[in-house]
């Protein structure tokens, strides 16, 4: 009486309006737990949700990353400005970020989730006014809603695909859904993930089997381990200042190296497509763009033939 089952802490939290990540739940309750018990106190369980909210649903090593990419952004004063936000939000989640942020952004310009997070409108942008820098502690608010609004879109996009009703995802079903998220998916690609997701091996994916396959695919912005190596190392070799970024000029000498024969006509009109207004590229930018350079030439192969 008066506990909560370790393994009913999800849907606990659920009910409380809450959509957990496994990571950060399991490292919340390692905290408040350790000794592994398999219910916890009432007490627990509030100590449990507080370390949760502290920290934003992040783990201790999502929150380090993210510091380290609002330090890297941030200018000679060390002040984070508004106009860097996308960008860095890719940084950290990928090219996924580009298409939630100007919604959750907006939210918070107009007031409507800045509530109890210590943000204002004058922290953004207004009025296409750039204002106040933004501090960590909301640099890492605004990051934590771009993850919900993330999760939210696949969740309803789990729901639409899983026409039988069967709580799972198969092969083709899972293919479905990458490419209406914008990826022409490869079975080797596919399985190299799925190996590490599928945890019962049953080649189907529930609803937190697929969050994490997803998770794992934008990481890896569709590609296999062996490409994705390479392809950083090509980033590393051609970021000649050590920036971490990528100008022009030093993407005009990259892409060849990959096998990419691109005009400078093309390659401005790609830039274009990735870039967050900052003229460089991160390497998730970087990334993205020889995916979708990859993913023409294929589709000019499959026209072909």
């Amino acid at each position: 009486a008066g506990e909560v089952p370790v393994q009913q802490l999800r849907q606990m939290m659920l009910a409380l309006g809450f959509m957990p990540r496994q990571a950060a739940v399991r490292e919340a309750l390692i905290a408040v737990n350790a000794s592994g018990k398999a219910s916890l106190s009432f007490g627990d369980f509030l100590r449990l949700i507080v370390a949760y909210m502290h920290s934003e649903g992040f783990t201790k090593q999502e929150v380090a990353d993210l510091k380290r990419i609002y330090c890297n952004t941030s200018d000679a004063n060390s002040q984070f400005m508004p106009i860097c936000l996308s960008g860095a939000l890719m940084r950290m989640f990928g090219t996924q970020a580009k298409k939630h942020a100007p919604t959750v952004l907006g939210s918070f310009i107009h007031g409507g989730s800045s509530k109890g997070l210590g943000l204002s409108r004058c922290s953004l942008v207004e009025g296409g006014k750039e204002l106040q820098p933004l501090s960590f502690a909301e640099f890492v608010a605004i990051s934590s809603r771009l993850v919900l609004a993330i999760k939210r879109e696949r969740r309803a996009e789990f729901s639409r695909l899983d026409t039988d009703g069967s709580g799972a995802l198969d092969i083709g079903e899972l293919k479905a859904a990458l490419h209406n998220l914008g990826y022409e998916p490869r079975d080797v690609v596919i399985k190299e993930v799925l190996d590490r997701v599928d945890f019962d091996g049953d080649a189907t994916l529930d609803l937190d089997e697929f969050l994490e396959f997803i998770t794992l695919f934008d990481i890896r912005d569709g590609f296999s381990q062996e490409e994705l190596n390479e392809i950083d190392r090509t980033f590393s070799m051609f970021d000649t200042d050590g920036s971490g970024n990528m100008d022009i000029t030093e993407l005009g000498e990259a892409l060849p190296h990959l096998g990419f024969a691109v005009s400078t006509d093309d390659l401005h009109l790609l830039t274009a497509t990735v870039d967050t207004a900052s003229c460089v590229l991160g390497l998730p930018e970087f990334r993205a763009l020889v995916r979708m350079q990859r993913d023409v030439e294929l589709r000019r192969l499959e026209m072909a033939f």
